[in-house]
């Protein structure tokens, strides 16, 4: 029975739709062991599967890549043959086969690199601390950033006679119908 006996390092890179030039995949070494210790050295076929349960269920995720072993130390890239699609907004469960054989038990469960607690989850929902995404951050329209110089949350609220309408991305200040003129009385900011 063939197992893989030592997880060293496991890191994740998440990519999200900001950042959508960093690689998904997962960087991950091991060392395959037997009855008598290492395996042969050389040549091996690892298939590696993605659970969202430690035990039984269905894969969600799957690549099979030829590794060279030396003392049976090995390392793959994982999502380097597969693109590895996965949102990682839950616990996922790493099994792997080697040479065809049974998957090794138990799977192992997939941890977060430390830099990855910078965005850690509140519940299902993943954020950022507080102030660490500024207007610069963001892709070219995806936000109003200022009105007329103003900043922060901006209330745009009409005096008498004066309406303030939206319509999607146009904001229409008008006076009331029927009432000839008035005045804007306040724009306020914050």
């Amino acid at each position: 029975m063939k197992r893989v006996i030592l997880g060293v390092a496991m890191v994740m890179t998440a990519a999200s739709a900001g950042f959508a030039q960093i690689p998904r995949k997962i960087s991950y070494q091991g060392v395959i062991t037997d009855a008598s210790g290492p395996i042969a050295d050389g040549s091996h076929t690892l298939t590696f599967r993605i659970y969202e349960s430690a035990t039984g269920g269905t894969a969600v995720y799957e690549e099979t890549q030829t590794v060279t072993t030396a003392g049976g130390l090995f390392d793959v890239v994982i999502g380097s043959v597969d693109s590895l699609d996965l949102t990682f907004k839950k616990p996922y469960f790493l099994g792997i086969s080697v040479d065809g054989g049974a998957e090794m038990t138990p799977r192992i469960p997939l941890t977060t690199a430390p830099y990855a607690f910078s965005a850690i989850s509140a519940g299902t929902a993943f954020t950022v601390e507080d102030g660490a995404i500024t207007a610069d951050k963001l892709a070219p329209d995806a936000a109003v950033t200022s009105l007329n110089e103003l900043t922060g949350e901006v209330t745009l609220s009409g005096g008498d006679n004066i309406t303030v309408s939206t319509s999607g991305n146009t904001v229409t200040i008008a006076t009331a119908p029927g009432t000839g003129s008035g005045d804007i009385t306040a724009v306020r900011a914050g």
